[in-house]
């Protein structure tokens, strides 16, 4: 898996989000959930992973950002 803080880089820039904080809301999260994914303190929820392969229109798989959850 990509490092925490170039995941979540790419995820806004394919999603065209603004930044961290939009992809929080865009997430129904905290933007401070997002700094922590970033920081590898956490990884993103089944549930945000899913999410977020439907916000890339699967550029992003779930299988890529939680392989233990989707593998």
């Amino acid at each position: 898996m990509k490092h925490a803080s170039m995941l979540v880089e790419e995820i806004i820039r394919i999603a065209e989000l603004e930044n961290a904080k939009e992809l929080a809301e865009e997430l129904g999260c905290h933007p401070a959930i997002i700094t922590r994914i970033r920081q590898g303190k956490r990884p993103f929820t089944p549930f945000q992973a899913k999410a977020i392969e439907v916000m890339t229109k699967g550029k992003v798989s779930r299988e890529l950002i939680r392989p233990d959850v989707f593998l």
